[in-house]
C-alpha cells in the first residue's frame, strides 16, 4: 500500500514538474519571439541644412537611444534669411518623451552638426551616458589668403576655433557636464563599437585625414569634414553607414584599413554637397568613389528646405541612380524602420522618396 501512494506522489510531482517546465518553454519563446520582433528606428531629423539623427531600438519602457549630431543654431535660405534650428534636435527629443541618451556622437565639429548640442546639454531632463567626438585640441591647416597657391607643405597647423564661438560653448558645457559626473566623453578609436539592444554601432575613425588639394575656398573649413567620424550601423541583415561631412580623402582611408562600407541605407555625406575638387571630371562629384563602395539602396539627405547652398546637387544625384534618394528639405523628417530582414521608409510630407532611382527629376 505504501509502496502504491509513493508511486503516486511520484507521478503527481512528475506531472507538476511537467507542467512549469512547459511554461517557462513557453515564456521562453514568448521572450525569443518579442527579441525577433523588436525593431529598429533611424530618425534624420528635419533640423536644416544640417545633421541629426536618432537611433532607436524597441518601443516604450525599454527602448534605448542614441543620437548621431544635433543639428545646427541657424541656417540660412536661398532668400538670405537665417532660420533659428537651434531647439530642433531637443524638441524632437522631447516630443518623442526621450529623456535618456545612451550616448551622442558628434561627427565633427561644425556648427550645423554640433550647434544644436546646446540645448540638449542645458536640459535638465536628458541624460547623456557618454558623448563621443573629436579631441578638443584637434589641429587643422590653416587656410592662406592666397588660396589658389594653399597646400599641406605650406600650411602652419591651428588649434580649430570656430567663428562663431559655438564649438567653445559646447566644449564648455560638456566639460562642465564631465567634471560634474553627468557625462563621459571619449574620443573613439576605429573599431569601438557601442549597442543599443541588439543593434550595433561601429565606429570607423578618427581618421588622421590632411589636406590634399588645392582647391578654392577656406582650407580650415574643408579639412574639418575630413575629421568626420564615420559609423556604421548594423542590426541582422540590416545596415547604415552614417558619414558626417566626410571627403573623399576620409573615405579612401577607411577603405585602405579594410573597413567594410557596403550599407542599405546612407546618409550622404556634407548635405548632398558635390564637394568637387580641381580634378574631377566633368558631372562627377567627389562622393562617386564612396557612392560605388556603399552600394546604398536607400539615401538620405540632410539639407533644410531652400537652403542657400542648393543642396543637394546636381552632380551629387547623378551618382545616386541606383538608390531612392530622401532628403529632409522636401520631405521633413525621414524614419527608417528595420525588422533586421526588411527596411521601410515613412516620411514626414508628401510621400515616396524625393528622387526616384530612375532619376527624371524631382516630385
Amino acid at each position: 500500500m505504501k509502496k502504491n501512494k509513493k508511486r503516486i506522489w511520484i507521478r503527481i510531482i512528475a506531472f507538476c514538474m511537467s507542467l512549469v517546465i512547459a511554461a517557462c518553454s513557453t515564456a521562453a519563446a514568448d521572450n525569443v519571439e518579442a527579441k525577433t520582433n523588436t525593431k529598429l528606428k533611424v530618425h534624420f531629423i528635419d533640423v536644416g541644412c544640417g545633421d541629426s539623427i536618432l537611433i532607436q531600438y524597441g518601443s516604450g519602457a525599454k527602448a534605448e537611444y542614441g543620437m548621431i549630431d544635433a543639428g545646427p543654431v541657424y541656417y540660412t535660405k536661398t532668400n538670405k534669411k537665417k532660420v533659428d534650428t537651434s531647439n530642433r534636435a531637443r524638441n524632437y527629443l522631447k516630443k518623442q518623451k526621450i529623456t535618456h541618451l545612451k550616448f551622442v556622437l558628434l561627427t565633427h565639429p561644425h556648427q550645423d552638426h554640433i550647434g544644436g548640442m546646446i540645448k540638449i546639454l542645458d536640459d535638465p531632463k536628458i541624460k547623456i551616458d557618454t558623448i563621443y567626438g573629436n579631441d578638443f585640441d584637434l589641429k587643422v591647416l590653416q587656410s592662406s589668403k592666397n588660396k589658389n597657391k594653399q597646400s599641406a607643405s605650406t600650411a602652419k597647423l591651428i588649434k580649430y576655433r570656430d567663428d562663431e564661438g559655438i564649438y567653445a560653448q559646447v566644449i564648455a558645457k560638456i566639460q562642465k557636464k564631465v567634471k560634474q559626473k553627468e557625462t563621459t566623453y571619449v574620443v573613439p578609436k576605429a573599431g569601438d563599437k557601442v549597442y543599443l539592444g541588439n543593434a550595433c554601432l561601429t565606429f570607423y575613425g578618427v581618421i588622421n585625414a590632411r589636406y590634399k588639394y588645392a582647391r578654392r575656398g577656406d582650407l580650415n573649413y574643408r579639412q574639418v569634414n575630413k575629421y568626420s567620424i564615420v559609423t556604421r550601423l548594423t542590426y541582422k541583415k540590416n545596415s547604415f553607414l552614417f558619414t558626417g561631412d566626410a571627403q573623399k580623402e576620409t573615405i579612401e582611408q577607411l577603405v585602405k584599413k579594410g573597413y567594410n562600407l557596403q550599407a542599405q541605407v546612407l546618409k550622404v555625406p556634407h548635405h548632398g554637397m558635390q564637394d568637387i575638387l580641381k580634378d574631377s571630371k566633368k558631372a562627377r562629384s567627389d562622393h562617386r568613389y564612396l557612392f560605388k563602395k556603399v552600394k546604398a539602396k536607400t539615401a538620405i539627405i540632410s539639407n533644410g528646405y531652400k537652403n542657400s547652398y542648393k543642396a543637394p546637387h546636381k552632380k551629387t544625384l547623378n551618382e545616386l541612380k541606383s538608390a531612392d534618394v530622401y532628403d529632409t528639405g522636401s520631405r521633413g523628417t525621414i524614419v527608417v524602420t528595420s525588422d533586421g530582414k526588411r527596411l521601410s521608409v515613412k516620411v514626414q510630407k508628401k510621400k515616396g522618396p524625393s528622387y526616384k532611382k530612375t532619376r527624371k527629376g524631382k516630385k
